[in-house]
């Protein structure tokens, strides 16, 4: 795996997806990568038309109406973090149709992302990940995900976790994570838990 050169940051336009931007356009710049912008319309569920030629004009109203919504999001929150910013950001943006975790995943696939970075709602009755898209996304992940809670502030990585089960497969990923990150030059501390004394 080589360095981050292209970041996937999908938006559904809430504080917890802002601040996801905000910390994707930062973090983009310490590596100089581009941020692709995603948007995804979920189909309504159970939906019946009777008259399906009607489909491609609601598709294409809500296509035209979220492409107008994600322009002007991404703008507001560059501006907030431009001065923050060594050098102009690289941006591109998307709109896809489909499942929001599935979407997600195949658009990373076919653009060759190098890394995810989104958002999660934070909730006391429920761990991180639970009951949240970026759940979704984490049940088949196809690239490095990085997950921003909503009250996280970017600071660049000085010092990250990898937690291990002592598996042969793990050194792989520690080499990965640390050939990813290499820009930064992390410390990098591996944790292995025991559930019990033996």
């Amino acid at each position: 795996m080589t360095t981050i050169k292209k970041i996937l940051c999908p938006l559904d336009f809430s504080s917890v997806s802002e601040n996801a931007l905000r910390f994707a356009f930062q973090f983009a710049d310490a590596f100089k990568a581009e941020v692709h912008l995603l948007h995804i319309i979920e189909p309504a569920v159970g939906m019946v038309m009777d008259t399906p030629h009607s489909i491609p004009i609601i598709n294409s109203k809500s296509i035209e109406n979220a492409r107008e919504a994600l322009k002007s999001f991404s703008e507001k929150n560059l501006t907030s973090v431009s001065q923050k910013l060594k050098s102009p950001a690289t941006l591109f943006s998307g709109i896809e149709i489909g499942p929001i975790g599935i979407t997600i995943n195949d658009f990373a696939i076919r653009n060759k992302m190098d890394l995810i970075i989104m958002g999660t709602h934070s909730d006391k009755n429920k761990s991180w990940w639970e009951g949240s898209v970026a759940s979704e996304v984490l049940e088949s992940p196809s690239t490095p995900i990085l997950i921003v809670p909503e009250s996280s502030e970017y600071t660049a990585i000085e010092r990250l976790s990898f937690a291990t089960n002592l598996h042969r497969g793990d050194l792989l990923h520690l080499l990965e994570v640390v050939e990813l990150l290499k820009p930064l030059h992390p410390e990098i501390r591996c944790i292995h838990v025991m559930e019990d004394e033996k």
